[in-house]
């Protein structure tokens, strides 16, 4: 028996249910709404599996700029041994945590005293898993020029906003 012309077959529907539930998705992220009740982890695992639940900030006027977090490990004679970063991209897991710290360093209202001994607590625990005698720590953003300052041959690059020097 052939389907009634104009009619939509239950696949056909299936596919616009499938188009219009993944745009929502798309949509929330972009605009920065957070569920405010605990969405199940079905469509959490969802977000991170498609990427639609990214806020795309790429395409926004003031784009959101990246972290990391660089220790450098030195010798008794002050030679480098080792570079080491973390950035926050890595995992989520790793955004959580590596992120929350770095923040913390950007916030106006944490002393310079707070700082460095959060810094000293983060190189401490570097310096237990390496033969190092030094670690130089470094907290990195990356910025990224206008378009003017692009003409004018300028590149992005990364840039320090806090760094500290600790001895064992």
């Amino acid at each position: 028996m052939q389907p009634v012309s104009g009619a939509i077959s239950w696949k056909a529907r299936l596919c616009l249910g499938y188009i219009l539930f993944h745009f929502s998705l798309i949509v929330v992220g972009a605009w920065g709404w957070r569920f405010e009740f605990k969405a199940p982890d079905l469509i959490r695992l969802y977000q991170a599996f498609t990427g639609s639940g990214y806020s795309f900030s790429f395409f926004a006027p003031r784009i959101g700029t990246e972290y990391q977090a660089v220790f450098e490990l030195f010798d008794t004679e002050g030679r480098s041994l080792k570079n080491l970063k973390l950035r926050p991209s890595h995992s989520r897991e790793l955004e959580l945590r590596v992120g929350g710290i770095i923040n913390a360093f950007r916030d106006p209202k944490l002393s310079q005293g707070v700082r460095r001994a959060l810094a000293a607590s983060w190189a401490n625990r570097i310096l237990r898993d390496h033969e190092a005698h030094s670690i130089q720590v470094q907290l990195q953003q990356y910025y990224l020029p206008t378009m003017k300052e692009v003409t004018k041959g300028e590149k992005a690059e990364w840039r320090d906003f806090y760094a500290a020097k600790f001895e064992k």
